[in-house]
């Protein structure tokens, strides 16, 4: 229902956008012109996976219907919607969707290794692993505020094995083949 109070906030919220904007524009820009750039130089299977990846952010926290109000949170939170690690509730995952889960975000773990590569210019396991938990969690914590949907943090920790596997995969294929056999320069052959 449209009041005032929301109107005014919406516009209040629109100056503070476009003030900010002014302040950080020329440090958003060439940020924003470095991404694209990294976009350009990475392989088309990788920007797949990265195409991915902001679908399943865009399904989880769809549909969009955030708040901040706390009584929407509490009322939320006392309606068993928003739930710590293997909380008791009508409305937890389901052993079969933490499987699906884990599959899902295996992609996920595949990205991270992508954004490891452009942070240090190198593809790294363990640093692939660690950006797609961040990714995970970062949209967990948001979900929390999407209130007609159920934020179980159950979904974390069944996501480890898939974002591990992920990131394995994406390692794997992103190291550098070793030669068969000696190597004829430094043998002298």
């Amino acid at each position: 229902t449209p009041s005032i109070i929301d109107v005014s906030a919406e516009a209040f919220g629109t100056v503070i956008g476009v003030a900010l904007w002014r302040v950080m524009r020329t440090r958003v820009d060439p940020a924003v012109a470095l991404l694209g750039e990294q976009l350009a130089r990475t392989p088309g299977l990788d920007r797949l996976t990265l195409l991915y990846v902001a679908g399943l952010s865009g399904l989880w926290l769809a549909p969009f219907d955030f708040t901040l109000r706390p009584s929407e949170l509490a009322e939320k939170y006392e309606g068993l919607r928003l739930l710590w690690p293997f909380s008791q509730s009508p409305y937890a995952a389901t052993t079969a969707e933490l499987l699906r889960m884990a599959a899902a975000v295996i992609p996920v773990g595949m990205a991270g290794v992508v954004v490891e590569k452009w942070w240090r210019g190198r593809a790294s396991v363990s640093g692939g692993v660690l950006a797609a938990i961040c990714w995970i969690v970062a949209l967990t914590c948001a979900q929390i505020f999407v209130a007609s949907r159920t934020t179980d943090s159950t979904v974390v920790i069944a996501a480890l094995p898939g974002l591990t596997a992920g990131a394995v995969a994406s390692g794997l294929r992103s190291s550098p083949r070793k030669t068969q056999g000696p190597d004829r320069r430094r043998s002298g052959l």
